[in-house]
């Protein structure tokens, strides 16, 4: 018990409301003890008092639990529920293993008729035994068991697999699209321990546990039902073998089932502690804290070691009581074997000791078995609890589309046509698309149409008729509804009631998806696996059409950028971090955003990107709320370059361009740009030269630079830079301003950097300081230093940071020639 409460969850919120108790309970105690000796205020009013103190006590300890930002892992108690095992059945197909464990079934029952059939070749006269019909008979069902026998286990281990895919692939697409706050309160070891250990053992000892439960117990009860067969006085022990093994199971259980839970909870520490010293090796070498890392490593090592012994020695507390029991079972059936001897068939009594004595050993092994299988259940519950995860606000796609649809345009969905590529556009269509006549005969029946359910329709029962190969006019007074009525065409408003009909065939009754803007007339394939009908595009190579490229490079179109009253908070249950933030960007603009640690300027950035909560407010580019788009849309306008640079294992084209939508002039361009060409080039392998993990083969400065390269690559209007300059040496830091003004993909954008050195925003356009998460100070930094020249006692905070900088002079040389240059045009 001492070791179950050390690793509970909630231990630290209870043993600290626990003592706030105890304290609340000192203090009333002197408080009354004072007023009687002082003969003041009543007892009553002293304890009214008391509890007032303890219950702010109590709500500064839960403030302050609320408050941790890594929350503590989530451990289900209890019994296993029938849920998770439910999820785990229909995540294989539940048809398909209601028929496996049919299989299983007919399988021991193969094998018991080809032992009985010997008993009865064995009882039968001599001069008959050596009949061939014996012997042919036997082979024959040997023959079956062996096929049953390799037929039950690839068609169970079949399954399994097949369950354990589909949890690993629901589970990896909630945790990739996850919000960050789930990143932030869930350390890297605990997410690794769900996909490391957990997915091996539901992947390898869970299908194989759970295939030898499964038919061991069908031996044991097949076994017990021959002995009652054999002798029925055997019956009347029966209910009281289950009475103590159903007893003896469930103190097992009880405990193994908890005490694995606390070692899945105490290895989670070790995989996170042994991440976070890979990667600080080299800064816990340079303070020499080698030997203290070890000792709390190998505590660790121990805390997780005592749960797993802790769950062997309850294994061995069951094998004793289960071997004792089965000991007297064997013992009844041999004694009434020689008391009734004269009345039982010696060859079925022969057939039932058999089993008997098998039973001694496969007794205790079911129910280990038994246990072994719940516990190790523990992992479906836990991955299972990781797939229920909810998504980031905004996203297009929702995870059983993502499992199920492959309407999205991807590589990994061509067909090859004629020697050409097909990409897919759509494949949602069940059902074939329509295949008549393609006339245009529009009819419109009752229509009505809302723009929300809350408000009056826009148009009232339209009907009309239009014949194929007409051409229509629609005319009226403004707000008459005629451009409602095209919107009604393409299904972008509401329509309450009525139908579109064209060539006979109701829109309403279609996918929305069904596109064949870019596809030939006519171009309707159907997969060869799902059987569903998708609309094609024929292109020259394996990329869409280069139109459609050219729609989604062109969205952004300027790069004035707008923050409404926007307020951020990382949790629903913590503070906001920015609070009502307005500003003002206009296109083109270069805006450098400072503030003292913990102001709140990366928050900014990641607020631009929908990384963080936004509660209230709106984010505007180019006249459109991004908050009105999905995540994959809204993000893909923007382009960051974040402070620690990540790069991944593969090429560097791999690395600039992931999806292969530029060539290799495109990509040389930006690295020139970016001026890392001449590093890459003196590699032989060039643009296929290999980048190891992280980027490991190269330094800081030069994974930064890669990374200003593929957003050059990019060429967003919009560019996101979070202290690029914070961790790289001057000359690099200069290379990056330069690629800033100098190039043609950078040189128009609106570029917004969160400086860590003042003097790399210097030159900006706009400065923008933060002080708790609220804008305090806006304007160019030539005038905010200029008005505060000379005066001892100045409100400009971007002046007291430019000089605790120690740059003063130098920054505000180049500060005031920005403005005389922005003066000048």
């Amino acid at each position: 018990r001492k070791f179950g409460t050390k690793y509970d969850p909630e231990f630290r919120s209870k043993a600290r409301a626990a003592q706030l108790e105890l304290e609340a309970a000192a203090t009333r105690s002197a408080a009354l003890k004072a007023t009687k000796a002082e003969g003041g205020v009543s007892d009553k009013a002293t304890v009214a008092e008391g509890d007032v103190e303890a219950g702010a006590d109590e709500e500064t300890a839960l403030e302050s639990q609320r408050r941790q930002v890594v929350q503590a892992e989530d451990s289900a108690t209890g019994n296993m529920s029938w849920k998770v095992y439910w999820k785990y059945i229909t995540a294989g197909g539940a048809f398909s293993g209601i028929f496996t464990l049919f299989v299983i079934f007919i399988s021991q029952a193969v094998v018991m008729i080809n032992e009985y059939w010997v008993r009865w070749w064995a009882a039968s006269t001599y001069g008959d035994q050596d009949h061939y019909k014996y012997i042919i008979t036997l082979a024959g069902l040997m023959l079956l068991c062996i096929a049953f026998g390799f037929y039950r286990a690839l068609a169970w281990f079949r399954y399994t697999l097949r369950a354990a895919s589909n949890l690993q692939e629901r589970c990896l697409w909630a945790v990739i699209h996850s919000p960050m706050t789930f990143f932030v309160s869930n350390p890297t070891g605990r997410v690794l321990n769900r996909f490391s250990r957990d997915q091996n053992q539901m992947d390898e000892l869970l299908p194989a546990t759970m295939f030898s439960f499964i038919e061991v117990s069908i031996y044991c009860f097949a076994s017990l039902i021959l002995i009652c067969i054999a002798i029925p006085w055997i019956a009347l022990l029966v209910p009281i073998l289950f009475g103590f093994f159903i007893l003896f199971r469930w103190k097992y259980i009880t405990s193994t089932r908890e005490i694995k839970r606390i070692e899945a909870v105490t290895r989670s520490p070790i995989y996170a502690d042994f991440s976070a010293t890979l990667e600080g090796l080299t800064t816990l070498r340079a303070y020499k804290l080698q030997s203290r890392v070890s000792s709390l490593f190998q505590e660790q090592i121990d805390d997780n070691a005592r749960a797993w012994f802790s769950y062997a020695l309850s294994a061995r507390w069951l094998g004793l009581r289960l071997d004792t029991e089965t000991t007297l079972v064997l013992a009844c059936v041999c004694f009434l074997a020689v008391a009734l001897r004269t009345t039982v068939d010696v060859g079925l009594l022969g057939f039932a000791l058999v089993y008997t004595l098998s039973l001694s050993g496969l007794f205790q092994w079911t129910v280990s078995l038994s246990v072994d299988v719940e516990t190790q259940m523990t992992a479906v519950e836990r991955i299972s609890s990781y797939c229920k995860l909810p998504p980031e606000e905004g996203y297009a796609t929702s995870l059983e589309e993502a499992l199920h649809d492959t309407s999205l345009i991807d590589s990994g969905n061509e067909w090859k046509d004629g020697g050409k590529y097909t990409a897919l556009v759509s494949q949602n269509g069940s059902v074939p698309p329509r295949t008549g006549k393609n006339e245009g005969h529009l009819q419109l029946k009752d229509l009505t149409v809302t723009y929300r359910h809350d408000l009056d329709p826009v148009l009232k029962k339209l009907n009309i008729d239009i014949p194929a190969g007409y051409k229509v006019g629609i005319c009226g007074r403004t707000g008459s509804g005629k451009s409602s009525s095209l919107l009604a065409l393409l299904r972008l408003n509401i329509i309450t009631s009525g139908d579109i009909v064209l060539d006979g065939e109701s829109l309403l009754s279609l996918d929305l998806q069904i596109d064949t803007s870019f596809a030939d007339a006519g171009t309707l394939v159907q997969h060869p696996q799902t059987g569903k009908y998708a609309a094609l595009a024929k292109t020259d190579n394996s990329h869409p059409p280069k139109e459609a490229q050219a729609h989604s490079e062109s969205i952004a179109k300027t790069g004035h950028l707008q923050l409404k009253d926007l307020t951020v908070t990382y949790r629903h249950d913590l503070d906001p971090v920015l609070k009502k933030l307005n500003i003002d960007i206009p296109a083109g603009y270069k805006v450098g955003i400072c503030g003292r640690t913990g102001s709140g300027k990366s928050s900014s950035l990641l607020a631009l990107l929908r990384l963080n909560i936004i509660t209230s407010g709106d984010i505007v580019l180019d006249g459109e709320s991004l908050l009105s788009l999905d995540l994959q849309s809204a993000r893909s306008r923007l382009s960051i370059i974040p402070q620690d640079p990540h790069l991944f294992s593969g090429t560097i084209r791999f690395n600039l361009d992931p999806f292969s939508s530029h060539s290799d002039t495109e990509i040389w361009g930006a690295l020139q740009d970016a001026h890392i060409d001449d590093h890459i080039k003196a590699d032989p392998l060039g643009l296929s030269a290999l980048v190891e993990e992280s980027g490991k083969n190269f330094s800081v400065g030069q994974r930064q630079l890669l990374s200003l390269a593929r957003a050059i690559l990019r060429r967003s209007k919009v560019v996101l830079m979070d202290e690029v300059t914070a961790s790289i040496d001057y000359l690099t830091d200069r290379l990056i301003q330069e690629t800033i003004r100098t190039s043609p993909a950078l040189r128009d954008s609106t570029i917004i950097t969160v400086a860590h050195r003042l003097r790399t925003i210097a030159d900006s356009d706009l400065i923008v300081v933060v002080q708790a998460g609220e804008v305090i100070e806006m304007g160019a930094p030539g005038t905010l230093l200029l008005e505060a020249k000379g005066k001892v006692n100045h409100n400009s905070e971007f002046t007291r940071l430019v000089q605790e900088s120690n740059e003063y002079d130098e920054i505000f040389k180049i500060a005031t020639a920005k403005l005389k240059v922005q003066e000048k045009l």
